[in-house]
């Protein structure tokens, strides 16, 4: 049963790559890429651009995609040391990453591509639902106002 969960995880993550080309403006959402927004900066200044935040799984994760545009700035992000969540700011509620024993964190590690689409699985035992607005916490920084497509 683990194996065959594993494989679906793995075809699943490797077929949306394959389709996460564009990127999505967040509607109602303070993040939606333009140079006018403050908040370009800051993803800016962590090298990354925002691709999607979806739920993905039955409603049981949510798949946070984005593409490096900096890879020394993204480099933060790749770093398994680094602490990542997802938080409802309404209820406080926390979502981490899963970590299971044979796959490990379910985000991506390693040394990043520019222009490459990387993703985050947080968990979600269908708390969130499709347009709730969440932050999430990379570290020391907090991405604000994203909502869940």
């Amino acid at each position: 049963m683990k194996k065959i969960f594993f494989n679906f995880i793995i075809i699943f993550l490797i077929t949306t790559n394959l389709h996460a080309k564009k990127v999505v403006n967040f509607k109602n959402n303070t993040l939606t890429i333009n140079k006018k927004n403050e908040n370009f900066e800051l993803l800016k200044s962590l090298g990354i651009e925002i691709v999607s935040l979806r739920l993905t799984g039955y409603g049981k994760f949510i798949d946070f995609r984005y593409k490096v545009i900096d890879i020394e700035k993204a480099s933060e992000m790749f770093n398994p040391k680094i602490k990542c969540y997802l938080f409802d700011p309404k209820t406080g509620n926390k979502f981490y990453i899963p970590h299971t024993p044979k796959v490990g964190s379910l985000r991506s590690y390693g040394t990043p591509v520019k222009n490459r689409v990387y993703f985050m699985l947080f968990s979600n035992n269908g708390v969130l639902k499709k347009g709730s607005a969440v932050n999430i916490a990379i570290g020391d920084t907090i991405i604000e106002n994203l909502v869940i497509e």
